[in-house]
Order: C-alpha cells, then sequence, then structure tokens
C-alpha cells in the first residue's frame, strides 16, 4: 500500500511539474515586463495577462498531449511555443537587423523551426534525456520568476513605502489660511515643445509668430529657457516642487545617462543617476508641494493631463477634480487598446504581426481623442466659485504623431513615423520623421492660441496667472537631432495680469519662472 501511494505521488509531482513547465515559461514574460515597469503601472493590470498566460499554456499542453502522445513531450513543447509566442518582436528585431524582411515572413520561419522541432520531439524516444531537459528548464524558469517576483515585490513596496513617508520636503510654505481673491492659475504643459531657436535649427521651421502672438497678449516669453532633464518625471517633480532634486548637471553628461549610460559607469554621475528611486520621483510629481500648499491657500485644484496612458500609476491626491486618459471612453476601443501595459505585451507577443496596424491606430485614437478632450476643456472660460489652479499636461507635440497641421488624424503605421535608432538616438535617415513632428507642433500651437483667445476674450484677464511651458525639448530617441542638447532647450512663457516681469529674464528655467510668480502673485 505504501509503495502504491508512493508510486501516486510520484506521478502526480511528475505532471504537475510537466503541466509547470509551459505555465511559468508563459508567465515569466509577464512578470518581466511588468517587474521593468512597476513604477508606471499598477497590480491590477496583471490579472488578463497573467490569466490569458496560463489558459494558453494549459491549451497548448493539452493540445500537445493528443499530438505526441507523453507528457514530457507536451511539456517541452508547449514551453516552446509559449517562448516562441511572447518572444516574436524580439527575434523579429534580431533577424530584421541582419536581413531587412517582412514580420510574416519571420511569422512563417519561425513556425517552420517550431514545426521542424515538434518533429524531432516526436521521433525522440530516449524518455530519460526528455525529462532532465525539462527538470532544467524547470529549475532555470523558477529561477528566473523568483528574481523578477522580488524585482516586482520591492517595487510594490517601494510604490507604498513612499506615499505613506510623504514628501514635502522643499521650501514651500504648506501652512495658508483663506484667500478668496487669489488669481487663477493656468499651468500649461506642452509635452517636448521644442524652443523658437530650436525649430529654427534642427527643424528649418519659423515658430517666432507664436511668439509674437504670445507677446501681444501680454506674455514674457524666456526664449533661451532650458531645462535640467529631458525626462518627463523628473521635469515634472522639479516643477512642480519649485525645486530641483538634484544640483546641475553637465548636458552632455545627462544625455550619456540617458541613452548611452556605459560611458559614464563608475562616474559620480552615474551613480547620482542610478540612485534615482522611480517611485520616490512619481510621488513627487503627483503628491508634490505646490498643490498642497495652494490647497492649503483654499485653492481648488484641477488637473487636466493626457499622460497616464503612459504613466498608469500617475494619481493626484490634492485634485479636486482630476481629468484623464483613463477617463475617456471611446466606442469601438477594446479594453488592451486603452491600457499601455496590454498594448506593451500585445506588440511583443506573436500575434503583433496580425494586429500591428489595427493595434497601433487603436492606441493612437486615445492620444487622438484624449489630446483633443483636454484641449477644449482648456478653451472652455470657466468663473470659478474658488480660486482654482489648472494644472494641464499635454502629451503634444510628443509622440506618436496622430495629428496633421490642420488636426486631422494621421496613421502611426509608417515607418517613417517611427523612426531608426543607433545607440538609442533616430538616425538620418528617418528624419522624416521630423516633418510630422512640426505639423503636430503646428496644429498644438493653433490650438493653444484658440485657448488664449477665449480666456481672453473680454480682454486682459484681471485675476489669472497663465504658464506655458513645455517639460523638456524635443528628443534624439524620438526625432532626429544634430545637437542632441536640443532637448533641454523648452518653451517658457508667462502671464501675469499686472504685467510685472522685473523677476523674469531671457534664460530663466520653467522651475525658476514658477517659483518667481508664486511667491510673488500665489502665496
Amino acid at each position: 500500500m505504501y509503495t502504491v501511494m508512493i508510486k501516486w505521488w510520484h506521478n502526480r509531482a511528475a505532471i504537475a511539474v510537466h503541466v509547470a513547465v509551459p505555465v511559468l515559461f508563459s508567465l515569466y514574460p509577464v512578470i518581466f515586463w511588468y517587474a521593468h515597469n512597476a513604477s508606471l503601472l499598477t497590480l491590477s493590470q496583471l490579472r488578463l495577462p497573467l490569466l490569458i498566460a496560463v489558459m494558453l499554456a494549459g491549451f497548448m499542453y493539452i493540445l500537445l498531449r493528443r499530438i505526441l502522445g507523453t507528457d514530457v513531450k507536451a511539456s517541452l513543447a508547449a514551453a516552446l511555443f509559449v517562448v516562441f509566442f511572447w518572444t516574436f518582436d524580439l527575434m523579429a528585431g534580431a533577424i530584421s537587423r541582419m536581413i531587412p524582411i517582412a514580420d510574416w515572413i519571420v511569422l512563417l520561419l519561425a513556425c517552420a523551426i517550431y514545426a521542424v522541432c515538434i518533429y524531432a520531439l516526436h521521433r525522440t524516444h530516449k524518455q530519460d534525456v526528455l525529462e532532465a531537459l525539462r527538470n532544467i528548464l524547470f529549475v532555470v524558469v523558477c529561477v528566473l520568476l523568483a528574481y523578477n517576483l522580488a524585482r516586482l515585490v520591492y517595487a510594490e513596496y517601494r510604490k507604498v513605502s513612499v506615499t505613506l513617508q510623504g514628501w514635502n520636503q522643499y521650501s514651500i510654505p504648506i501652512q495658508g489660511s483663506a484667500d478668496k481673491d487669489g488669481p487663477d492659475i493656468y499651468l500649461i504643459i506642452l509635452d517636448a515643445y521644442a524652443s523658437f531657436h530650436t525649430l529654427e535649427e534642427e527643424f528649418a521651421y519659423d515658430n517666432r509668430a507664436f511668439a509674437a502672438f504670445l507677446e501681444k497678449h501680454g506674455f514674457f516669453v524666456a526664449e533661451n529657457s532650458r531645462t535640467r532633464y529631458i525626462t518627463t518625471p523628473l521635469c515634472m517633480a522639479a516643477l512642480l516642487n519649485l525645486e530641483y532634486p538634484t544640483g546641475p548637471v553637465d548636458k552632455d553628461i545627462m544625455l550619456d545617462l540617458v541613452y548611452n549610460p556605459e560611458v559614464r559607469r563608475g562616474t559620480e554621475a552615474y551613480a547620482l543617476y542610478r540612485s534615482y528611486d522611480q517611485e520616490e520621483i512619481f510621488e513627487r510629481w503627483q503628491n508634490n508641494d505646490l498643490f498642497a500648499s495652494l490647497q492649503a491657500h483654499q485653492y481648488d485644484i484641477h488637473v487636466l493631463e493626457g499622460v497616464s496612458q503612459h504613466y498608469t500609476t500617475l494619481r493626484f491626491p490634492h485634485a479636486d477634480k482630476h481629468i484623464s486618459y483613463q477617463s475617456i471612453q471611446t466606442a469601438g476601443l477594446r479594453p488592451w487598446a486603452q491600457n499601455h501595459f496590454y498594448d506593451m505585451l500585445l506588440r511583443a507577443s506573436i500575434l503583433a504581426p496580425f494586429f500591428h496596424r489595427r493595434a497601433r491606430d487603436s492606441v493612437d485614437d486615445i492620444h487622438y481623442l484624449g489630446t483633443k478632450y483636454v484641449l477644449d476643456a482648456l478653451k472652455k472660460r470657466t468663473d470659478f466659485t474658488n480660486p482654482t489652479f489648472v494644472y494641464a499636461h499635454i502629451m503634444a507635440p510628443h509622440a506618436p504623431y496622430v495629428f496633421d497641421q490642420n488636426g486631422k488624424y494621421v496613421s502611426q503605421s509608417t515607418e517613417a513615423l517611427r523612426g531608426r535608432r543607433v545607440n538609442g538616438m533616430v538616425t538620418s535617415e528617418y528624419a522624416d520623421v521630423n516633418d510630422a513632428y512640426v505639423n503636430q507642433l503646428r496644429f498644438v500651437t493653433s490650438e493653444i492660441k484658440d485657448v488664449i483667445r477665449h480666456q481672453f476674450k473680454d480682454g486682459s484677464p484681471t485675476n489669472t496667472i497663465f504658464l506655458i511651458m513645455s517639460d523638456h525639448g524635443p528628443r534624439p530617441h524620438e526625432l532626429y537631432l544634430e545637437d542632441p542638447s536640443h532637448a533641454f532647450h523648452v518653451l517658457n512663457a508667462i502671464y501675469v495680469p499686472d504685467g510685472a516681469y522685473d523677476s523674469l529674464y531671457a534664460d530663466i528655467s520653467p522651475v525658476h519662472a514658477l517659483r518667481a510668480i508664486y511667491e510673488k502673485k500665489a502665496k
């Protein structure tokens, strides 16, 4: 009896391992991508991909068990299938870099390779060898999963800990009293909007008419403004706390740290950059001292943002009103099209050649409609009951380039709009992407002019401050730049009703400009 029980247990354990191998291999890519992007994502986004991964592996195991006849062969064949399934984009990219062939040809090649592997498995009769191989794969995938699960758990712990820890690290006065006569404040961020001289030098586009338009309406335009960083979270964490989290950073060093960090390995700057905690940076962005201070002064905080499609974890606890891409319900869009993580997994999988254009256009529908939604909301002149701070972050002219210069939809399925990179930067033969950027910038510029016309319809607002800025300039991983340092050159235009701009100057940064205006007008 004891021997029978041991044999029964051994058989069940063996079957469990057979099934576990393809299941774990299918789960691994989902866990890997989440663990490496955890600061941008929420745990709720894991549920559907994990369920699909388990169902896919289970279905293939059952199917291949019937075809190949043994558990161990079905286990190995199903594991190989899910590896092909989840890493197709990686495989296609590697092949296309050596041989320029279409994705569907790579797909046929992958199917042929898989068919040969299945045939080889079918012809193999060395059960002990197959079981040894299965056991090795089981150990390998368990180690990989354990490592990435540890990263995932630590990232989630950091999200919770930095939220509980709170900030208020900078020198902004948080305590305040009722300020019913305080000015309304509009902070409009145009993501990746280039400075006027950058547009002339890099894109051969003269945007001086916009500068003249702003100055005509009483704005101060800081034409030589630069930012310290070129990543949105760092830029916004600095701006909304009115202080930089680091000292000055050499622009060449910052470019290397973002695009080619290995050349700076071992330096003090490299150690500092690697020490940045993404969770802390995001917490400084969303739970910032500026919002807390304004709220203490009885301000209502209205957030209109177009970046949460990319930064799913982004929340603003001080906001009285929060409208984002996640709020926009668009008929006909599938759930994965509204979720950046789902889209990431789809594009990496073997389904990409079938849904590539459709997926890209569906996802970009969100960007297109969301950007228009925020712009239309800004055009509505509102008589606020209380002093109100409006933070509008518009994900344009930043990629994807879904608008032509007249605001019509542009499909992103052409290779020219995606660009080809070498060492992280777009190469000159793909400089056509710059035209798409300029067209989108022209559309956004015309929309911002309309916003200003609506807000200034009855004359210059007597109790409203406007700040129109870019977080960073155009960046070399999205556009071709002869001089990548133009990524630091930004739009920076400020309007105050009394026209007192004595504290501003031509090369003032957005952080220092906002701090100067806040300290003078909003305290």
